[in-house]
């Protein structure tokens, strides 16, 4: 239900190999935290904290 991956120019890019010719990550900025809401289970509810 949570997928962590890289913010390549504000898109969401799969952590792989693939990502070796751009800059390591430094900060929380450089990652984006997706989360499927469409398929929650019954009973699960998601809290939002920023």
């Amino acid at each position: 239900m949570v997928r962590i991956g890289r913010n390549i120019d504000g898109q969401f890019r799969e952590i792989d190999r693939r990502l070796d010719n751009f800059p390591p990550a430094r900060k929380f900025s450089d990652y984006i935290v997706a989360i499927d809401r469409a398929d929650l289970p019954s009973g699960v509810e998601i809290i939002e904290k920023l």
